[in-house]
């Protein structure tokens, strides 16, 4: 039989995955690798409700929750509020050139934003978000520097920026 193990499924369905979100949704690669994880963290989630762990089933179940998670990503992304038009906009607001920030005060300004955004995190979370942001590693050195597996980080990596994202408006004051 062709029983596959989870790292084994990840390895071979992962890019297969983001390529079915990009191709079939015209979804851009950021999305796909989003998406992607999502999918793989329900079939780690549901692992051993399968009674059998062939390749065909686990590919039945993968590209199956993946259109799942593409209808849903595309219902969520249609009840998102749309940008208002310039018109509905006071033309004293359009008349203000932005305000330009010199180096320092970006530098100081993007440090407090990534201060903030560390506070929130967990200790693992803030270790990982290290790696990968300030330290600009992939997620095969992260795990190699966290003792753990990649697909753990993917996993994790995920989650950070989706709690980041749904921080962004206490962070920013929006």
């Amino acid at each position: 039989m062709n029983q596959l193990t989870f790292d084994d499924s990840y390895e071979i369905y992962r890019s297969r995955i983001e390529r079915y979100f990009q191709a079939q949704f015209k979804y851009t690669l950021h999305d796909a690798e989003d998406l992607t994880a999502e999918v793989f963290i329900v079939l780690y989630q549901r692992w051993n409700e399968f009674d059998s762990h062939e390749k065909s089933a686990i590919s039945k179940f993968l590209y199956k929750t993946a259109t799942n998670k593409a209808l849903e990503f595309q219902r969520k992304q249609r009840k998102q509020p749309t940008i208002c038009d310039l018109q509905d906009v006071p033309e004293e607001n359009l008349a203000q050139p932005p305000k330009h920030l010199n180096h320092e005060e970006e530098s100081k300004k993007y440090k407090h934003y990534v201060d903030q955004i560390k506070a929130i995190l967990s200790s693992k979370e803030r270790i990982t978000f290290q790696c990968m942001i300030d330290n600009d590693c992939d997620a095969h050195l992260v795990a190699q520097e966290l003792n753990t597996n990649v697909v753990n980080i993917r996993v994790r990596w995920c989650r950070i920026r989706k709690k980041i994202v749904q921080m962004l408006p206490n962070i920013f004051g929006i």
